[in-house]
This record gives C-alpha cells, sequence and structure tokens, in this order.
C-alpha cells in the first residue's frame, strides 16, 4: 500500500508536546487512520529514496525559519522537486508552504507588517474558483494563521490561487499537483489559542471581527474540508 508522507519540520512548542501534539499529529487528527509515516527531517531522518510507494506529501508547520538554509532544508527542497517530478501531490503548509516557495523559485522573507497570529478572512480568486481542489468551496472562509515570514513572490510557473488582507499570497499552485497554504488546516481554537499567548511579536494580531464572514462564505472547518479533499486527489 502506498503511504502518506508527512514531512515534520520541526517538533511544536513544548507547552503543545506536553498534550501530545505535533504538527503531524494535527494532521492526523484529521486525515484519520491511513498509511501515514511521518519524517523528522530536521533531526536527519531521511526521505524516501524512490517514490513508487509514496501517495503524496505533506509538509508541516515549523518554528525555524525558511530562511535560515539549514542543510535540511536544502536536501527537502531538493527532495519535494524529485516527488513533484514524479507526479507525487504535495501539500506545504506555512512554513511548509514557504520550502515549496524556495523549492520551486519563490522567495520568502518577513513579513514587512510583522507577525500574524489567529484567524484571517481567506479570499480565492477567479484561478482560485476554478482550481479543483477548492470546488465548491465558499470564495471566503476563515483561517487560522501564525507566521512571521511570508511568500514574497512566485514564478511564472506558479499561480495565486487566493489572499486575505495581509497575506497577498496566502494559497499557491505550484504545479498542477503542488500546493501551499499560508493558513493552517490542520490547527484548531486551542492550538492557536496557546500561539497567541506565546508569541511575543505581536504587531499583527488578527481575529475575524463579528460579522465579517456571512452565512454563505466558509468557517474555520473549510480549511480541514480542502485537507480532506488534498487526500483524494488523483495519484
Amino acid at each position: 500500500m502506498k503511504q502518506t508522507i508527512i514531512i515534520q519540520t520541526g517538533h511544536a512548542h513544548e507547552s503543545l508536546l506536553k498534550k501530545g501534539l505535533d504538527f503531524s499529529d494535527m494532521f492526523q487528527n484529521i486525515i484519520g487512520n491511513k498509511e501515514v509515516y511521518t519524517y523528522n527531517v530536521f533531526e536527519g531522518e531521511a526521505l524516501p529514496s524512490a517514490f513508487s510507494s509514496v501517495d503524496r506529501v505533506i509538509v508541516t508547520g515549523s518554528l525555524s525559519m525558511v530562511t535560515d538554509r539549514a542543510p535540511w532544508m536544502l536536501q527537502t527542497e531538493s527532495w519535494l522537486r524529485d516527488a513533484a517530478a514524479a507526479d507525487v501531490p504535495i501539500l506545504g503548509v506555512c512554513f511548509g508552504h514557504q520550502m515549496l516557495a524556495m523549492a520551486f523559485g519563490g522567495t520568502v522573507g518577513d513579513h514587512p507588517q510583522g507577525t500574524e497570529v489567529g484567524s484571517s478572512a481567506i479570499v480565492l480568486n477567479e484561478m482560485g474558483l476554478e482550481d479543483p481542489l477548492f470546488e465548491g468551496v465558499p470564495n471566503r472562509f476563515a483561517g487560522y494563521v501564525a507566521h512571521t515570514q511570508s511568500v514574497l513572490t512566485f514564478p511564472e510557473t506558479a499561480v495565486c490561487l487566493g489572499r486575505s488582507d495581509y497575506e497577498p499570497n496566502h494559497i499557491i499552485r505550484w504545479l498542477p499537483k503542488v500546493y501551499g497554504f499560508q493558513f493552517h488546516p490542520e490547527f484548531t481554537d486551542k492550538v492557536i489559542e496557546n500561539s497567541i499567548e506565546r508569541i511575543v511579536d505581536k504587531n499583527c494580531v488578527t481575529a475575524i471581527k463579528e460579522g465579517e464572514l456571512t452565512e454563505s462564505d466558509g468557517d474555520l472547518k473549510t480549511g480541514q474540508i480542502l485537507l480532506k479533499r488534498f487526500m483524494q486527489l488523483p495519484r
């Protein structure tokens, strides 16, 4: 049976680990009991050398910064390029989104407005509404966010599918089966509350204002729907 690979790019904060929640656990809580294997690449764990047994890949968030350019980051980016060439569906989230940028010709840096943490209203553009991953999804929905760095530019081979007021490159399709989300589809209220409590740089703490999203818009469960839909993309 082919395996879903979770590339864990760092451990969650110790306050979450004490509750039994690492980044990979948050994803598995949503995608369920599938053939899922977690690789802690930041600790030097080697990824599979062949892709015949790989069904799809999820790249997690991290407390690290992708601009640090550590050797394990460069190695993982090279592996992701090979996986994409082998037609493996890939989803990068937050740090994972930024890692895809570095792997496929984009640039990443500190957001000029500072750290964003909380929840944000994400708006799909015309290309996003036409993308099969977002078929039937409201064009506006809420997403959990916690990041200091952002994707600043992307190449002509990539397509921006959605934005927020704070983050213009919130959702990018890097290749036909390679997606990046700056928001966290795996987060819950408790996880984001933990992030808000411990982040010192709160230059841009955001929250969905009451009444900002209508009944026809999506809510914070939309991310979970998209994550489950990614798991159904054809290999």
